[in-house]
């Protein structure tokens, strides 16, 4: 199981031009991140 909590995340907004931008600002995203889970795993043993 699993929970991560992330604050101030930067994202790049899909498509952003850096180099011809003139306000390159107006391309990122800031945020807040909640992520939580759980994860399984199963494994066979074969006989041969």
């Amino acid at each position: 199981m699993y929970y991560k909590d992330v604050a101030n995340l930067v994202e790049y907004k899909d498509g952003a031009e850096f180099v011809t931008n003139q306000v390159p600002e107006t391309n990122i995203i800031q945020g807040d991140l909640q992520s939580y889970g759980i994860e399984f795993m199963v494994k066979k043993k074969w006989i041969i």
